[in-house]
């Protein structure tokens, strides 16, 4: 930015000098004001993007505006409304505070119905001791029904 020495070496008339100045230094505080803005607004950006990232990861979302407040803001990178190194964000937290994720059950894959109850055969309840056959009961009875 020019100086006001230098403002005056232009042998200006004194008030155009004085205007030229208030102007100048009205406009700078204006750039540092809106500069100001824009920083809040980048940083609101990535708040929101990584929010959304640990919810996604399974945070509630308490937990997750208040875990990304551990996160330094200069380590986001946002381009084009994405947050790019969410992933790794992520699984650095994950690694750092792992209670904080639910963990991944495996589920049980599940036969669906047939409608009918399997055969059972010989073999199998001759292998089948007293308790597993009065544990079993009910399937064991249906089974001999249907062999009657």
């Amino acid at each position: 930015m020019m100086t006001l020495d230098e403002l005056r070496a232009m042998n200006l008339p004194e008030e155009s000098t004085e205007q030229l100045w208030t102007a100048l230094e009205e406009a700078a505080h204006r750039a540092e004001k809106a500069e100001g803005e824009l920083t809040r607004l980048h940083l609101e950006e990535k708040s929101r993007l990584l929010n959304a990232a640990l919810t996604e990861a399974g945070l509630h979302p308490d937990a997750a505006r208040l875990l990304a407040e551990k996160v330094d803001a200069e380590s986001l990178h946002v381009e084009s409304g994405v947050l790019k190194n969410s992933r790794a964000t992520v699984e650095t937290l994950k690694l750092t505070y792992p209670g904080l994720f639910p963990e991944a059950k495996p589920v049980a894959r599940i036969a669906p119905p047939t409608g009918q109850t399997p055969r059972l055969t010989r073999d199998a309840l001759a292998a089948m001791s007293a308790e597993d056959i009065n544990r079993s009961w009910a399937y064991v009875k249906e089974a001999l029904k249907d062999n009657a």
